[in-house]
């Protein structure tokens, strides 16, 4: 069997057979007759191809079952994670994004600091208003808590 008629046997190009058999991957099913490559045993050559094949992954092949294959699960999702991984580097590169650590060690000290001057209001407003009650300070103590508890609801369930 010529490499032409084997390609097309398999669906794939002349050229894919070609460098598969430069490569030496169908070494036990082809030989050089003449100077060019003939395949003496199609059935053992498609074996030997498909070995050194990585399957290619089609979403809309699916297995019996009606689902992708296991294969194709796994395919997708490292193809996903590549990409996703990719496009974090990106961002990394362009300065889009901030490690955790880098972002805590600027922002906690002025959320912080934040957080002590709001929680202060009242003390100061006593300072600087000294006919207010101690119900009234109670009042503004309350109204900045439930402030800062809608700017941060998940810091105080997490204990910061």
């Amino acid at each position: 069997m010529t490499v032409r008629a084997f390609a097309r046997w398999l669906g794939v190009s002349h050229t894919a057979v070609q460098q598969r058999l430069a490569a030496g991957a169908l070494p036990a099913s082809a030989r050089r007759v003449k100077g060019r490559w003939r395949i003496l045993d199609a059935e053992q050559a498609k074996a030997e191809w498909e070995a050194h094949t990585r399957p290619r992954v089609d979403s809309r092949k699916r297995t019996q079952t009606g689902k992708p294959s296991k294969l194709a699960d796994a395919t997708l999702r490292e193809r996903n994670a590549r990409a996703e991984a990719a496009e974090l580097e990106n961002a990394r590169k362009k300065r889009l994004v901030l490690p955790v650590a880098d972002f805590e060690r600027l922002w906690a000290p002025r959320i912080v600091g934040a957080r002590t001057y709001f929680l202060g209001w009242p003390t100061r407003a006593k300072a600087r208003l000294p006919h207010l009650t101690a119900a009234d300070l109670a009042v503004l103590d309350a109204l900045v808590r439930e402030g800062l508890e809608i700017l941060a609801p998940r810091a105080q369930s997490q204990g910061v």
